[in-house]
């Protein structure tokens, strides 16, 4: 009843847009289903026993082919948002030109004093790349190839 009762509580008070905190708690007891998974697949009941061995199994068996994709969605995460990184970057420009460009393009100055990589889009007018180191870039390389794609940043390059 506990895990059941957040979908009906929802269901039910649909109509009043309210907000119920409560519910959360109740949300997280969903999860309590698969600790007792857990417990039954480490008990020793008999023929729950040959679950457990059928699952053992197949995870040894399935483990070389995870670990290669893993391997290969990282080396595609490194080389992409490297080239990514140097491609989209942009040109380094230090505070007191920013400032200029600001002024006649409206472009974000920002609190620093370091400076800025700014790029050049296809409309003329510069921006601050979102691209200003690797791990920048490897944010938006690992949204497109998990196909979640946020459209926080994106290229820009013809």
């Amino acid at each position: 009843l506990p895990t059941v009762l957040p979908f009906w509580a929802e269901v039910l008070f649909e109509e009043s847009h309210a907000n119920f905190p409560w519910l959360r708690m109740f949300r997280l007891l969903r999860v309590s289903r698969v600790f007792k998974l857990f417990r039954l697949l480490n008990s020793d009941l008999g023929s729950l026993n040959d679950v457990q061995n059928l699952l053992q199994t197949v995870v040894k068996q399935a483990l070389p082919a995870a670990a290669m994709t893993i391997l290969l969605v990282l080396a595609a995460l490194l080389v992409f948002s490297s080239l990514m990184y140097t491609v989209e970057r942009g040109s380094w420009y230090p505070h007191d030109q920013i400032l200029l460009l600001a002024a006649r393009d409206n472009l974000y100055s920002g609190p620093t004093d370091k400076g800025y990589f700014i790029r050049l889009r296809p409309s003329g007018l510069y921006e601050v790349s979102p691209y200003a180191s690797i791990p920048d870039a490897a944010w938006w390389t690992l949204a497109t190839i998990t196909t979640v794609g946020y459209g926080d940043s994106y290229p820009v390059t013809p």
